[in-house]
């Protein structure tokens, strides 16, 4: 890890740099730590999140959402943030590593997920569905496609404004999330985008289930063509494999020219 350090330039900030970057007007600063979730829970700095290093580097976008922000990493070892830190600067952005981060300070306990407002229980969602109210499931299309509230319509939270007519013009909507956390974010979406009271059931389909409420199965809806969200190898498919395989190749042939196109990578690996 030193080599590393040294060979990249990976830099070392002190707790007054990590609080003047936090107060800097019109520049995001992230606080990431790079432990595991079992060692973040047991005592981590205020206001830093979650995000074990491996993953971070290779799915940055669901820890990060902010191009350019600053990342301070957070490793009570050292080595594991310095390993991370390389990577990110790498991939182009401005990493850095809190130095000695945990030694003194008062730690808080638990997990990183954000507090919800209240949801509505099982049995409140089917009273408003009855009476009219709208249903969408967001999450794995797999899932849905064995079981979902009748009628329930499936969505992830990128293409709501895809939801059909019907959903986007009711008076209220009810959402059903595998994560809770998205899901509240997609209701204030969908309040946002239609003016319907929109709401959040607790637990998603699998409280629904455990309630004792009626479910369907949807073998072929969403069809493959919209399951964006699920990565198909040709094992999966029935049909179309070598159509499927041509069409990847071919994307893996584009990529270069895509990423040159939009101008907005900015990858610095070193030799």
């Amino acid at each position: 890890a030193a080599a590393v350090e040294k060979r990249f330039g990976v830099r070392r900030i002190d707790r007054a740099t990590l609080a003047a970057w936090r107060a800097e007007a019109g520049r995001t600063t992230h606080v990431l730590d790079v432990r595991t979730p079992e060692e973040y829970a047991a005592g981590h700095l205020p206001g830093s999140g979650s995000a074990p290093g491996g993953q971070l580097v290779q799915a940055i976008d669901r820890w990060v959402g902010t191009r350019g922000a600053r990342l301070v990493l957070v490793d009570d070892g050292m080595t594991r943030a310095i390993m991370t830190a390389h990577w990110l600067l790498q991939l182009g952005w401005e990493a850095a590593v809190l130095d000695n981060p945990l030694a003194g300070q008062a730690l808080e306990t638990g997990g990183s997920e954000p507090d919800l407002p209240a949801a509505i229980s099982p049995a409140e969602a089917s009273l408003r569905l009855s009476e009219g109210a709208a249903a969408i499931v967001i999450g794995s299309s797999a899932a849905f496609r064995r079981a979902h509230p009748p009628g329930a319509v499936w969505s992830i939270r990128p293409r709501l404004d895809r939801l059909p007519a019907a959903v986007r013009g009711a008076r209220q909507i009810v959402v059903f999330a595998e994560n809770e956390a998205v899901g509240e974010l997609a209701a204030d979406d969908l309040s946002e985008m239609t003016g319907a009271e929109t709401v959040l059931a607790a637990g998603g389909v699998a409280a629904w289930q455990a309630a004792g409420l009626p479910v369907a199965a949807s073998p072929d809806d969403p069809p493959d063509s919209e399951r964006i969200d699920f990565v198909f190898w040709n094992h999966d498919r029935h049909d179309g494999n070598q159509a499927a395989m041509r069409a990847y190749l071919q994307w893996e042939l584009d990529l270069p020219g895509e990423v040159a196109r939009d101008g907005l990578a900015g990858f610095r690996v070193a030799p």
